[in-house]
């Protein structure tokens, strides 16, 4: 996201108007949601914490006995080297889905 002040501007007929947007910062839960995210890609057996809930949705032992620390929101996706899981990339702040696709996406530019 982008710090610091931008412009914009609106015209409505013939007056304009500029004024200062402000970055706002995340929610203050939003980087913990990203390091749970993450953190549950890289430790799970799973390859993101999507396909985690979906194995876990029709098995409520297998809910029960996960780490503490694993999420299930949309945005945790592991990274592999061939075969051999290097690391995970974890993602907050905007709808799951998008949370996903922004991981996927860096996980695909940085290969």
């Amino acid at each position: 996201m982008r710090r610091g002040r931008s412009r914009c501007s609106s015209r409505t007929g013939t007056a304009s108007s500029s004024a200062p947007r402000r970055w706002t910062a995340p929610a203050p839960d939003t980087r913990l949601n990203a390091q749970r995210k993450a953190y549950t890609a890289a430790r799970s057996d799973a390859p993101s914490t999507r396909a985690l809930a979906e194995k876990a949705r029709d098995d409520p032992v297998e809910r029960v006995s996960f780490d503490p620390f694993f999420t299930f929101f949309l945005g945790g996706v592991a990274v592999f080297e061939d075969v051999v899981r290097v690391g995970a990339v974890g993602v907050s702040g905007q709808p799951g889905e998008v949370d996903e696709r922004l991981a996927l996406d860096a996980i695909e530019r940085t290969a």
